[in-house]
């Protein structure tokens, strides 16, 4: 028996797909944010985005000008306790990143195990 693998062909996938997929993660942190988010104000969680940097693997989500005070509840204040809301909308879709990317794969019907022949 031989074994054969498509692991280059999966990489290569996964590097032309890249955007497609910062783009997939950031759409779930921002709507687990705007979950979050403190509802005393709709202001903070109308105003959450992300950008994608594909050439750079990165994907940055965090609020608008319209939101500049969400930093305030994150990370807290002299007067007010933090009430983070972004880092763990992040924390629990970066849990779940490893199932997006399958769900990715098997929507391009790309992703097959290896074969043995």
């Amino acid at each position: 028996m031989k074994y054969e693998s498509n692991l280059t062909q999966a990489l290569q996938y996964m590097e032309d797909s890249k955007e497609e997929f910062l783009s997939m993660l950031g759409d779930q942190v921002t709507d687990k944010a705007v979950e979050k988010a403190p509802k005393d104000s709709e202001r903070l969680a109308n105003s959450m985005a992300f950008t994608v940097n594909a050439k750079n693997g990165e994907m940055k989500s965090g609020t608008t000008d319209k939101g500049w005070h969400g930093h305030f509840s994150e990370l807290g204040t002299e007067n007010q306790p933090a009430d983070p809301w972004l880092t763990p909308a992040f924390i629990e879709i970066t849990k779940e990143a490893e199932a997006t990317v399958q769900i990715a794969f098997r929507k391009k019907n790309t992703y097959k195990a290896g074969r043995r022949r």
